[in-house]
């Protein structure tokens, strides 16, 4: 039985070799390039993909803007990093501390090269309609925090972590909320909640 299995096994050994060539000289085009464009320009969803009632969460966050993974948001911490040479080249040299004479070691950002952030630097993002604030550090109490350029009456402003209502006017589209009294549950940033009238 040995015997002849050897030789069975060399002659699929020989078939299997002579397919091979012809298989490697079949030579296909791929459709996509490694762009953007060309994935904008082929894509299309499959059918069975629409129909498929299997759920996958793709997370598209910030790190997605410099198209460079995952990790970046990790690795831009990392000096020497190409992720950080990267970031620091692009965006700036990162956060900055109000006070000129703390240094904020543990961010591994470039410290005291730059304007600090001020609790007069804004941030902004909206959803459902809605306007969100964000101070980069914490004003002063009663300090102006001034937004302007709005296109919609305000309705209600709400300060996350408290439960105090918060202290606002808004004229001519511009809206100025007082910062609120000092909180131990409020310490590092301020992030306001703004709702607009229905139009």
């Amino acid at each position: 039985m040995k015997k002849l299995l050897k030789p069975a096994m060399v002659v699929l050994a020989v078939i299997a070799a002579a397919a091979l060539p012809s298989c490697a000289e079949e030579k296909v085009e791929p459709l996509f390039a490694p762009t953007l464009e060309s994935m904008e320009e082929h894509f299309q969803m499959l059918q069975w993909y629409k129909d498929a009632k299997f759920g996958i969460f793709t997370h598209w966050g910030l790190q997605c803007q410099p198209e460079s993974g995952d990790w970046y948001a990790r690795n831009m911490y990392y000096r020497g990093h190409w992720h950080f040479n990267h970031h620091k080249e692009k965006y700036g040299a990162g956060p900055q501390s109000e006070d000129a004479g703390v240094v904020l070691r543990d961010q591994g950002f470039n410290e005291g090269q730059g304007k600090p952030a001020t609790s007069e630097d804004l941030r902004f993002t909206t959803k459902n309609g809605k306007l969100y604030v964000f101070t980069l550090l914490i004003p002063k109490p009663g300090a102006p925090i001034i937004v302007t350029d709005l296109d919609a009456p305000v309705k209600n402003v709400r300060l996350f972590g408290s439960e105090k209502p918060v202290k606002w006017t808004c004229e001519n589209n511009v809206l100025t909320i007082t910062a609120p009294d000092a909180d131990p549950n409020l310490k590092i940033a301020l992030c306001y909640e703004v709702e607009f009238e229905q139009k």
